[in-house]
């Protein structure tokens, strides 16, 4: 993780020769020039051959201009140099303030008669209309000066603020702390403190309600921000998911964002996985891993060969089926992806058995019923829940494959293992366990009727699923089809069908298979279904500067509020809160 700082107000690559220095550049050197003659006459102290004054101009004999000062200071000052060091501060105040645009009318007109207490009160009045951080820079070198402006806590807060150090002053507690202020302060720590590392959560959470979103932004960039710190609630929720956990997105929230990328991606996912293969006939609009996903996919079609990397992906299995329906499969390799492709051939080969007897194709009902008897037998030791479901199969064939003579005492043997051939049957789904132990009635009741030719499963008659909703459309269009003794196969399956439904059958159908969920196509549940998914890419500018400073200026508000009241301030205390409220409205913050 990168640990450099998170943002450079400085241009590396800026190589267009020098420039001459604008306004707010000239200001800030005359301010230091001025402190640094303040913090020279600390030091020094006065030679015992020093000049007298001048008497026609009362500067000093060098001819070095000041604020002209009567010989006794006024009160709350203890000396001649801490008065004059305190006027030369207020002076840079007012000319900071008439530069802005500002009156300094109070400490033009009558600094040099203000008391210490006067004085402190001119100059934080003086700095309400400058911008936060402005200001406080200004209140620390009044404070440098010797001007109390500044209560102790704040003081150092101050100081943090203008090095970008918060986290190295503490909160204030006690009744006099007013909780919107700290909340600044801290939040402004965080941010700081988050542009090198991550923070804990809790903290996260909070400088995704606060901050500007470009800020969020850049934090999310950087890697310093997590998911699992994004709000529950807020207008940026639905984004920041998308910027950091794509997977929790629904369609219908994707629309919301109209994040067609997304999208479309989801759309390439999501036939994929309903076994739809069609799109691989033109993948040029796809990009990145789906491109390369697609490719993979073009080559089983062209080799037939099951690459181990795809079967171990369980969405692609539909999408694989039919891509490679007679792929040579090894169960040693693909053994997940085999089990389930296996029983599937299975179900399969039966339906189509039967429909291959409806239209009289003899000999297709015979290979095929082969095909799947021994797919079953592959599958029939398995000490899985795969070899009940190959058992089961295996029944229903020794009865269907015989013609006349039903095998029922085989199919029960089959469906009846000794202890330790197959999986114990208490292990299967509760539905799985049911289902088998209707399936072993309903071949004992056939066996004790002498049934030589039953329907044993009529959905499977009628080449459909069990329970398919739509089987009276698959008997209308066969029975359309087929020749009087295939269109009396058909009649008989329906007669079968409706007579369950409505009670009156004397056996159920022969469940096939066991756990239909198992086999069917694995669910996605709506969600990508190719690892986490691609973050949307930010749809937000860089920070503007006054957004980046958001955090610091709100924390410079509280600064300055403190020393309006520190100094007595109260109207003014009231007005400034509520131009501050305003430029946050505004997004003016500086």
């Amino acid at each position: 993780m990168t640990t450099g700082p998170l943002f450079s107000h400085a241009d590396p690559e800026d190589n267009s020769g020098p420039t001459l220095p604008d306004r707010d550049e000239l200001l800030r050197l005359e301010r230091q020039r001025r402190m640094a003659r303040i913090e020279q006459r600390k030091h020094r102290q006065p030679a015992a051959n020093a000049p007298a004054e001048s008497r026609e101009t009362g500067r000093p004999a060098s001819g070095e201009p000041t604020t002209p000062t009567p010989q006794e200071p006024p009160p709350g000052f203890t000396s001649q140099r801490q008065w004059q060091q305190a006027l030369d501060a207020a002076s840079v105040v007012a000319q900071t303030v008439r530069e802005a645009g500002h009156s300094a009318a109070q400490l033009d007109l009558a600094m040099a008669s203000m008391s210490a207490t006067e004085l402190a009160s001119a100059v934080v009045r003086a700095v309400l209309p400058l911008p936060p951080v402005s200001a406080v820079s200004l209140l620390w070198q009044g404070h440098q000066a010797g001007l109390s402006v500044l209560p102790v806590h704040q003081v150092a807060r101050a100081r943090a603020l203008l090095d970008r150090s918060p986290g190295m002053v503490t909160s204030q507690e006690g009744p006099e702390a007013d909780p919107n202020v700290e909340t600044a302060w801290q939040l402004y720590a965080d941010y700081e403190r988050s542009r090198y590392v991550q923070i804990p959560m809790d903290r996260q959470h909070q400088l995704f309600e606060y901050l500007p979103l470009p800020v969020v932004d850049d934090l999310i960039d950087a890697g310093r921000v997590s998911a699992q710190a994004i709000p529950e609630g807020g207008e940026h929720r639905l984004y920041l998911l998308a910027r950091l956990a794509p997977r929790r997105i629904n369609g219908e929230e994707l629309l919301t964002l109209d994040w067609r990328e997304e999208l479309v991606r989801r759309e390439f996912s999501a036939r994929l996985a309903r076994g739809d293969v069609e799109m691989l006939q033109d993948i040029d609009a796809l990009r990145g891993g789906q491109r390369q996903l697609a490719i993979a996919l073009q080559n089983v079609r062209r080799t037939g060969k099951l690459p181990r990397e795809l079967t171990d992906q369980r969405w692609l299995w539909p999408a694989l089926e039919r891509l490679a329906p007679n792929a040579a499969v090894s169960l040693r390799e693909h053994k997940p992806y085999v089990r389930w492709l296996l029983v599937r051939r299975i179900l399969q080969g039966i339906r189509v058995a039967h429909l291959a007897r409806l239209h009289g194709d003899e000999r297709k009902y015979q290979v095929m019923l082969r095909t799947a008897w021994d797919n079953a037998t592959s599958l029939e030791d398995s000490r899985a829940p795969v070899g009940w479901e190959a058992r089961n199969a295996l029944a229903y064939l020794k009865v269907i494959r015989v013609g006349r003579e039903p095998k029922y005492d085989d199919a029960l043997g089959v469906l009846t293992p000794a202890p330790g051939q197959a999986l114990s049957e208490d292990k299967l789904p509760q539905e799985a366990q049911l289902r088998l132990a209707t399936n072993r009635e309903i071949l004992r009741t056939l066996k004790d009727q002498h049934q030589s030719a039953p329907i044993l499963n009529p959905y499977a008659a009628l080449g459909v699923s069990d329970g398919f909703a739509g089987w009276k459309d698959r008997w209308r269009e066969l029975r359309r089809s087929l020749d009087a003794d295939g269109e009396a196969k058909v009649n008989e399956a329906k007669d079968a069908i409706q007579g369950w439904e409505r009670g009156r059958a004397p056996v159920a159908p022969f469940a096939l298979p066991l756990m239909p969920d198992k086999w069917a196509n694995p669910r996605t549940n709506g969600r990508n279904t190719d690892g986490d998914g691609t973050p949307m890419h930010r749809r937000t500018p860089p920070p503007a500067p006054h957004e980046q400073e958001f955090a610091r200026s709100r924390a410079a508000q509280g600064i300055v509020l403190a020393a309006c009241g520190y100094v007595g301030l109260v109207s003014e205390t009231r007005a400034t809160e509520a131009k501050f409220q305003r430029m946050i409205s505004d997004g003016q913050e500086s």
